[in-house]
């Protein structure tokens, strides 16, 4: 999937419902419920985190280091701007982690290069610790990485 290092692309921005951007962990006890630890929390804010973690892999996997975290300069040589809606990032009551996201890339002037996807997916805990969640959160994000790289592979290798 390499592209090369010439591909620059503007990830953001990302949204999070309101109960993801607090300090606190929260996992979901049931369908419409949700708990916030008060003792556990994020060592750095989530969204920003979220998005750090999003351009690394996008880095590595499409071989660039021309990607830019919103809010970027208006002189960022955006080729491909990736857009996420975050609905679920949350342990859940079935030992899993579910990662829900709905995404858009737009390519820079052209609507032929606009995407957009809905993508879930669920990553089993493997452990009754906050760390083994940190985890599966980890595995969820590195698989919407993977997917979202694959599109803007596409996109790219359909236009040159």
């Amino acid at each position: 999937m390499e592209l090369g290092k010439d591909l620059s692309i503007g990830v953001g921005p990302i949204k999070f419902p309101g109960y993801l951007t607090q300090p606190q962990i929260v996992t979901r006890v049931s369908a419409n419920e949700i708990q916030i630890s008060e003792f556990k929390r994020w060592a750095v804010y989530l969204p920003d985190h979220f998005s750090q973690i999003l351009a690394d892999n996008l880095s590595t996997l499409l071989s660039t280091e021309r990607i830019y975290v919103f809010p970027w300069k208006k002189s960022a040589p955006i080729q491909y701007q990736v857009l996420i809606d975050i609905s679920h990032f949350e342990a859940g009551v079935d030992g899993e982690v579910q990662l829900t996201a709905k995404w858009e890339i737009m390519g820079e002037n052209d609507k032929d290069d606009t995407l957009i996807k809905k993508s879930n997916y669920n990553e089993p805990i493997e452990g009754t610790d906050f760390e083994s969640v940190i985890k599966a959160q980890s595995r969820a994000l590195g698989n919407l990485s993977r997917e979202i790289a694959q599109a803007i592979a596409s996109l790219s290798n359909s236009n040159t």
